[in-house]
């Protein structure tokens, strides 16, 4: 359900904002929700996901778009 309600979300947003740098800032923004559950709130992989999906964020949300290459 997460992943259904993540990609309408992302419908949702860019038929609201057209101009690709607030498009950018939010997608920005909802990467840095997702890790910041992740990383703080979350006690465990199980209380993770059910934080993310209560916000409709998934795991993916809170992967960068670029990988960096080392």
């Amino acid at each position: 359900m997460s992943s259904d309600f993540s990609s309408d979300a992302t419908l949702a947003l860019r038929r609201l904002y057209t101009d690709p740098t607030q498009i950018a800032y939010i997608e920005e923004q909802r990467r840095r929700a997702a890790r910041v559950l992740a990383g703080s709130f979350a006690r465990d992989a199980d209380d993770c996901a059910l934080l993310l999906d209560a916000l409709g964020l998934t795991p993916q949300d809170g992967l960068t778009a670029e990988r960096p290459t080392s």
